[in-house]
């Protein structure tokens, strides 16, 4: 992946680490049955290439997880925001008596 991205002219050592953890997650879940697809070396490497041409990680995943069906597709898309760190964390302010 690190040299289809020196390829590409582009660096993004961060996203390269999240796609890996990403898709080990996806072959555990489908190793217990959870899912019925995962993703493969070639799939991350098209999405790498895709991430060249289009600059926007979320779009890619999502160009890259379309020929899944729905239930699938939606469980990658959530293993994906997990690791990518897009998550909007739950508002904290409505609780003022919590203290950290």
């Amino acid at each position: 992946l690190k040299r289809i991205m020196q390829f590409a002219g582009i660096m993004d050592e961060q996203f390269i680490v999240q796609l890996v953890a990403w898709a080990g997650k996806c072959r555990e879940n489908y190793d217990q049955g959870v899912i019925s697809h995962t993703i493969s070396p070639r799939r991350l490497c098209r999405i790498v290439e895709a991430y060249a041409v289009f600059e926007d990680k979320d779009d890619v995943v999502d160009m890259a997880l379309a020929r899944f069906n729905s239930v699938d597709r939606a469980a990658m898309k959530d293993y994906y925001t997990m690791f990518n760190g897009t998550t909007v964390p739950p508002d904290r302010s409505s609780n003022q008596s919590q203290t950290w």
